[in-house]
């Protein structure tokens, strides 16, 4: 079964061609890309290839996920365009919030790709346009998170605010004490990231010291930060579409 996901997020989309195996749905091939997706799926289709489900998950706007609704809709006619949204419960994952679709899409499908990968308790943290953390444990039960301003946006937002405070000189990341302007901006609101991080780490909610998976595009170094308080982690790549193949059951 071929199957085309997208994940459209605040900033871009990405999709996935994947050749799902029977009864081996994390087995599925095939290549991902964040290239402009309609130009894609539309070069895909020219040379005959055609998927037997389509599943869209979006955190945009809805002006947004109408025009990609509509675009592949007219490339694929005779296919329903199946979109996920956040349930309370699903394929053994419980959703903390008590209003259930005010969780992000993204961040269930991420716990639930994360949830495919494991049976130990886990953190899962995107770090992206926003950074997310969210806590699962073993069973399966959500049991909150976080959202976290990405680093740069905040940095540039305090620099447009203190006109004394000038972000020229960009040196390694890390935690400790900066010397220069720059580095006592970034360095400082790394550490607030990576000490909650650690906090939830070691205050062990779950009753047991979570997995932490990374994903988004700051991934590495986030890991590389972590690493430096030998506090282990992991990359795992793709996690969203890992959370919508689940969907393949339905």
């Amino acid at each position: 079964m071929i199957v085309l996901l997208i994940d459209q997020g605040n900033t871009k989309a990405k999709y996935a061609w994947c050749d799902v195996i029977e009864n081996k749905k994390h087995q599925a091939s095939g290549f991902f890309s964040s290239a402009p997706i309609i130009h894609s799926i539309e070069e895909q289709a020219l040379v005959g290839l055609k998927p037997d489900r389509i599943l869209m998950a979006s955190v945009a706007s809805e002006a947004n996920q109408k025009a990609i609704k509509s675009s592949v809709q007219e490339i694929y006619p005779k296919l329903a365009l199946e979109i996920i949204t956040t349930p309370t419960q699903a394929y053994g994952l419980t959703n903390a919030y008590q209003a259930h679709t005010r969780l992000g899409v993204d961040r269930w499908l991420a716990m639930l790709g994360a949830k495919a990968t494991t049976d130990k308790a886990f953190i899962v943290i995107d770090a992206g346009t926003a950074v997310t953390l969210d806590v699962v444990d073993k069973q399966g039960n959500h049991q909150g998170g976080w959202i976290l301003p990405n680093v740069n946006f905040c940095a540039e937002s305090l620099a447009n605010r203190a006109g004394k405070i000038e972000l020229k000189q960009l040196n390694p990341i890390s935690i400790s004490l900066g010397r220069v302007t720059e580095d006592c901006v970034y360095n400082a609101l790394y550490a607030s990231h990576i000490q909650l991080i650690k906090s939830q780490y070691n205050e062990q909610i779950t009753g047991e010291k979570p997995l932490i998976l990374l994903a988004g595009g700051d991934a590495q170094l986030y890991l590389e930060l972590l690493q430096q308080e030998q506090v282990p982690a992991k990359i795992v790549t793709n996690l969203v579409f890992l959370g919508m193949l689940e969907y393949l059951s339905d």
